[in-house]
């Protein structure tokens, strides 16, 4: 079973795009998704020829949405992740947006999202009056949430670090659950589990 992946596009000095996953990911699998394979998503290909084989859907991180950063990769990803994100909620797939993939959850459903600073390296967040240590390594934020999403997490600037959707299994954390100090806090990523548990 596939847990259908995103990925970062980079242009190489060869002037080759290249469409990338952090290795960080294929450990993440090793560990915490024994049951599922990942499956990264190439761009050229419809997301519509993946479905029928996919669990789930991860928005992974890297690259800055276009709505900041105005190159031809940025809207090239935004584009393959909304007809993602299109597909997954008129079909209830499972979907985890982690960083840049939390934020394009955010962009989708009209939440505010704004530049910031202070979150590079480790920080805290608020989960119900319980503090989490996590790792950052963003420039931009949820700064207010839609009326369809749930925040779940708040850093200390007030900012939504993670959120829910109040009715679709779609989850989205600003750190790298991937990376070292990752899953402190892994409620989200319990419920995400569940979601692809119960999906037909």
């Amino acid at each position: 079973m596939f847990i259908a992946m995103t990925q970062r596009l980079v242009e190489s000095s060869y002037k080759e795009v290249r469409e990338c996953l952090a290795s960080e990911w294929g450990e993440f699998f090793a560990r915490n998704l024994t049951s599922y394979l990942p499956l990264p998503l190439a761009y050229h290909i419809p997301f519509a020829q993946y479905a029928p084989f996919v669990r789930g859907v991860i928005l992974s991180g890297g690259n800055d949405l276009a709505l900041f950063c105005d190159d031809e990769l940025s809207h090239k990803r935004d584009r393959y992740e909304r007809a993602v994100l299109e597909h997954c909620v008129g079909h209830r797939v499972p979907v985890l947006g982690v960083c840049r993939g939390a934020q394009m959850i955010a962009q989708y459903f009209s939440c505010e999202i704004a530049p910031l600073q202070g979150h590079i390296g480790e920080h805290s967040i608020d989960v119900q009056g319980r503090s989490y240590r996590v790792n950052s390594f963003h420039n931009y934020c949820v700064r207010s949430i839609s009326s369809e999403l749930k925040p779940i997490a708040l850093a200390s600037d007030a900012s939504i670090e993670a959120f829910r959707h109040r009715e679709l299994p779609i989850f989205g954390v600003m750190w790298h659950i991937e990376r070292s100090g990752g899953m402190e806090y892994d409620g989200l990523w319990q419920r995400f589990l569940q979601a692809l548990k119960e999906r037909n």
